[in-house]
């Protein structure tokens, strides 16, 4: 073989040396830019959804926004209304109880004593409320209520 010969082959053997290396590099450019394209692909993705989240909270805070100002106006407007009923002769709540207890005693009233009188101790009535509310004398419910205690002790 002649030196001609011989530095064709090792130019040949160079050159397809470069030529691998080339490829190799091309290739691995490649992929890499495969793989940046699909992140860039993936973050429009997710800065899609943060832009979608973002617009939906937005939109829930105006919503909350607007529901507090309503309760708030409502509230600022019971004192009104309050006064309003109050003035109207709406009954209060006192009144209401009162009224109540007014309807339960006149009942009780038309009772006989013996049921009247215990009903009335046992809610926390003192024998003189009780003679009062019945129009009974103090004594008169101190037997009632010793004899319905007798009667409960199985004397």
């Amino acid at each position: 073989m002649d030196t001609i010969g011989l530095l064709a082959i090792i130019t040949a053997i160079i050159l397809g040396a470069i030529l691998y290396t080339v490829w190799r590099n091309q290739r691995a450019s490649e992929v890499f830019t495969g793989e940046m394209k699909a992140l860039i692909e993936e973050a429009k993705m997710v800065r899609k959804d943060l832009n979608t989240i973002i617009s939906n909270a937005e939109q829930l805070s105006d919503t909350m926004i607007q529901n507090l100002d309503e309760r708030i106006t409502r509230i600022e407007k019971c004192p009104e209304d309050l006064q309003m009923f109050e003035s109207s002769g709406f009954p209060n709540k006192d009144s209401i109880i009162a009224e109540e207890a007014a309807l339960k005693i006149e009942a009780l009233r038309s009772v006989h004593p013996s049921i009247a009188v215990p009903r009335l101790y046992n809610e926390g009535y003192t024998i003189p409320e009780i003679a009062e509310l019945l129009s009974k004398g103090q004594g008169e419910v101190r037997l009632i209520l010793d004899l319905q205690n007798k009667k409960e002790a199985g004397v």
